[in-house]
């Protein structure tokens, strides 16, 4: 400012002796200098993004819900598959729920790897607090998300296959057993080979039934989907003598 007040003086003086030419330089001096000024101001103003927090920051996905749990799997064990969009990163579809502003599955996560680390100490019982815990987070996201009976249910039943073993290093076996059928029963929309060797082997820990595996097997497959206390009920009439069902 005090740059284009000099600028203005000097101008102004050397056309002294003419009043009206004096006063339209100066006037225009003073206009062009004030518009290169408000130029500067304007630039100054904009501020230079972070691009260190833009590069950080989750990029918005439409991930379904199985992509997203799949992402937990890849989060708390590298050995699981990952999410089936290769491009995305797991953190990044765990943070994308647009329906609710807890992420619940990022919370179910956190509970897993609690609960696999209490029982490679031993501590069953803080595992299994933690597997509850990723449970309730698995039930307010299907809740959040509106979910069918169908997928709440096979959403819920991947914990019951880690409670299964923890029953199992407990020598539980006949409710290790309930919680495997559960299992099953609620994943049978997308069988895999996991299903059908655990369903083998805690079968044949459990306690003597009065039905083979295979009628066990296709009795799990062929009733509608079960619910956990259904698949208890279940294998108490398994344990009954035929005459007493």
């Amino acid at each position: 400012m005090f740059v284009g007040f000099l600028l203005s003086a000097g101008i102004a003086y050397a056309f002294s002796g003419l009043r009206t030419p004096m006063i339209i330089v100066s006037i225009a001096c003073l206009t062009i200098f004030i518009l290169l000024m408000r130029k500067s101001w304007t630039r100054e103003a904009i501020e230079a993004p972070d691009i260190a927090a833009a590069i950080s920051s989750p990029q918005p996905t439409t991930s379904t819900w199985q992509e997203r749990a799949a992402a937990v799997g890849a989060l708390v064990d590298p050995s699981q598959p990952a999410p089936t969009r290769a491009t995305n990163n797991p953190h990044h579809l765990l943070l994308s729920s647009p329906a609710s502003q807890t992420d619940y599955l990022a919370l179910a996560a956190v509970a897993r790897r609690q609960a696999a680390e209490a029982e490679k100490q031993g501590d069953f019982d803080a595992a299994w607090r933690a597997c509850q815990d990723e449970k309730s987070h698995f039930m307010a996201h299907a809740s959040a998300q509106q979910f069918s009976v169908e997928n709440t249910l096979s959403l819920d039943a991947t914990v019951h296959e880690r409670m299964a073993n923890l029953l199992r290093k407990e020598k539980r076996h006949n409710e290790a057993f309930v919680h495997i059928i559960y299992w099953v029963s609620a994943q049978r929309h997308r069988p895999i080979k996991r299903h059908t060797d655990k369903f083998r082997a805690y079968y044949n820990r459990a306690d003597a039934m009065f039905v083979g595996h295979d009628e066990a097997w296709t009795l799990t497959l062929g009733a509608p989907i079960l619910d956990f206390r259904q698949a208890q009920l279940l294998v108490q009439q398994w344990h009954q003598p035929a005459d007493q069902k």
